[in-house]
């Protein structure tokens, strides 16, 4: 798929969200412990890109990238723009 965009997904960030059936589900460590389970993978390391290959995506999964830090600082500085253009845009037309 080409990896995740950095400005938009947080490449320490990416999660994959699995149900397990009930009956997959084991108290004695051979299985997975919870019906629903989040694995987190950090792809900005090597034992998480050696990891993220060795994981299976399996149907149903669903795979998750977390918002980049760069994509909220340019929706903050979208907003404070758009507001302070308002309030300029109101200013001029007073006069």
């Amino acid at each position: 798929m080409g990896g995740v965009n950095d400005a938009r997904a947080n490449p320490k960030g990416i999660l994959v969200l699995r149900d397990y059936p009930s009956s997959a589900v084991r108290t004695d460590d051979t299985g997975p412990s919870h019906e629903r389970v989040v694995f987190t993978l950090d792809l900005t390391s090597a034992d998480g890109l050696f990891s993220a290959g060795q994981f299976p995506i399996l149907s149903g999964d669903l795979v998750y990238a977390t918002e980049s830090r760069l994509t909220s600082t340019q929706t903050i500085l979208s907003v404070l723009g758009n507001s302070l253009g308002i309030a300029n845009q109101t200013v001029n037309l007073g006069d």
